[in-house]
């Protein structure tokens, strides 16, 4: 009675494993951290790399003085229906009102990752977009706004609370 119970509890604890993504070639590309918090420019570019959360969280205004890459395929949870990515530049409430927008400025920021978002907040520089599903939610970009195919900039979801200050534009990376 012992060796089945105990047979009986292994074949649980495995499935329950196997259900979980554990065992499984290829989830790889699915594991990373929920969220990156930027601390300063040098968290920016590993924060935005492969290794990053889905969301990068800004806690003040940062300045980069080199060009950063969003890149990856980076998804918000395991088992998620798409890969996807969020810069952050705010904080909010518990109601998940804006309380403090912060500012990105970096001389280039380059959207190779698909599904990604600037949301609240400000990136001052040219942004240059070559991925799909690329979303400005309440945000700023203080530069030009540039995507690398027509079909990109007609799928681009801008809202109307977004502002981009330079041209919109296709234009070869």
């Amino acid at each position: 009675m012992k060796k089945a119970l105990f047979f009986v509890l292994m074949v649980a604890v495995a499935g329950f494993a196997f259900a979980n993504g554990q065992g499984e070639e290829g989830t790889d590309a699915m594991t990373s951290p929920t969220q990156s918090v930027i601390g300063g420019p040098a968290d920016v570019q590993p924060a935005a790399g492969p290794d990053g959360g889905w969301i990068i969280i800004f806690e003040g205004d940062v300045t980069v003085d080199s060009e950063v890459t969003v890149s990856g395929e980076v998804y918000e949870e395991p088992g998620a229906e798409a890969p996807r990515r969020k810069l952050a530049l705010y904080t909010q409430d518990a109601d998940r009102n804006i309380i403090d927008r912060f500012t990105l400025t970096v001389p280039r920021l380059v959207i190779e990752h698909v599904n990604t978002r600037i949301q609240g907040g400000i990136v001052k520089g040219d942004v240059y977009v070559d991925a799909e599903g690329f979303q400005m939610r309440d945000a700023t970009i203080d530069g030009n706004l540039y995507f690398a195919s027509q079909a990109l900039q007609d799928a681009a979801e801008i809202d109307e609370n977004s502002t981009v200050t330079g041209e919109i534009a296709v234009q070869s990376m």
